[in-house]
């Protein structure tokens, strides 16, 4: 399917301003291949259930290398959420995924906690 034309119009209004598209959770929901191009994503972001034991999952492991080449080819960023530990870290690094987030650096935290961490001098 198609995306609208008037989605189209409004993604590329977004993008001129500067501002970067993402394709969260990519593999697991409605978006075409096909589609990409014309809807001016900047970056494919992989969610946790693919990452989560990717590290002893070889189908796992091939769909992240897929992903990574198939946006490299296109000329897109790679991300990843759910990252648990060094071992997932260190293969998403190989894969030269560009950005990568979840509890291996650091558990969710309210806002105070976060302003006394990285905040506050000392």
């Amino acid at each position: 399917m198609h995306a609208p034309e008037y989605m189209k119009q409004l993604l590329g209004t977004i993008s001129e301003m500067g501002i970067n598209l993402t394709v969260h959770d990519f593999g697991t929901g409605m978006i075409s291949i096909g589609q990409i191009p014309q809807l001016f994503i900047n970056c494919l972001q992989v969610g946790a259930e693919t990452i989560s034991g990717c590290e002893h999952d070889d189908h796992k492991l091939q769909s992240l290398r897929g992903i990574s080449m198939l946006a490299k080819g296109l000329g897109l960023k790679v991300a990843a959420v759910g990252v648990e530990n060094e071992q997932q870290y260190s293969l998403l690094k190989e894969l030269n995924y560009e950005a990568v987030q979840g509890n291996y650096f650091e558990k969710p935290m309210l806002s105070h906690e976060f302003e006394e961490k990285y905040l506050t001098c000392r």
